[in-house]
């Protein structure tokens, strides 16, 4: 059921309804408090919605619940190009990318 809610609240997302998505994403999470891909979901929401500042605060949940969860770092990334912070953009650009090339 709370896959159902983050697969409800991506489309949304792409259909331009982020209130919706929003509560949506939010669903999937209260019911599933520990998956990191429903944070991460919130986060893109949150960036559509540019709230950068909430939008980091749950990509880094969803690092802390799994660590080479590599898009995370992308998703951080871009909302700090949101809050014209260039530096940390490609700080976290740059972790990503590391990441991501050290997977399998």
């Amino acid at each position: 059921m709370p896959l159902s809610y983050d697969r409800m609240a991506i489309l949304l997302m792409w259909k331009g309804q982020l209130d919706k998505a929003e509560e949506m994403a939010r669903k999937a999470i209260s019911l599933q408090p520990y998956v990191a891909e429903y944070y991460l979901t919130y986060s893109a929401i949150l960036i559509k919605k540019r709230q950068p500042k909430a939008a980091i605060k749950n990509a880094n949940k969803a690092l802390m619940l799994d660590p080479d969860l590599t898009n995370a770092y992308n998703f951080i990334a871009d909302a700090f190009k949101l809050k014209k912070n260039k530096k940390a953009e490609l700080h976290f650009r740059k972790l990503g990318a590391a990441k991501s090339s050290k997977c399998p």
